[in-house]
């Protein structure tokens, strides 16, 4: 499992739910995440949330979300898992928006990654 591959984590003094964050999104990344939701489940206000993410991640909660998504993404489609299926599998609404994105984070379509 590559869970850590996605983000390398320092100083996290006074933020100790933040591994624990980490482990819930790639846990959950098929499911429908926002901002919001992961402040409440972690009981954290969303702007320090927000705040802490962009300090440690240096992305968005949002961008870190779409980077883990497109990571099980690469995994599957390799495996030679049908697009549906991984578009599915990877928390995305539609096959084109899954396509639209993938492009925009790797700069290639699915179809020419495989």
């Amino acid at each position: 499992n590559d869970r850590g591959a996605y983000v390398e984590v320092q100083n996290l003094k006074g933020r100790h739910y933040f591994g624990t964050l980490l482990k819930f999104i790639a846990d959950h990344c098929s499911e429908k995440l926002s901002l919001d939701m992961l402040a409440q489940q972690f009981y954290i206000s969303r702007t320090k949330l927000a705040r802490d993410f962009r300090n440690i991640v240096g992305m968005s909660v949002g961008d870190y979300i779409l980077t883990v998504r497109i990571g099980k993404a690469k995994t599957m489609l390799l495996s030679g898992k049908p697009m549906t299926e991984v578009a599915e599998s990877c928390g995305f609404n539609t096959v084109s928006y899954f396509i639209q994105c993938y492009k925009r984070m790797t700069g290639v379509t699915p179809a020419q990654y495989v």
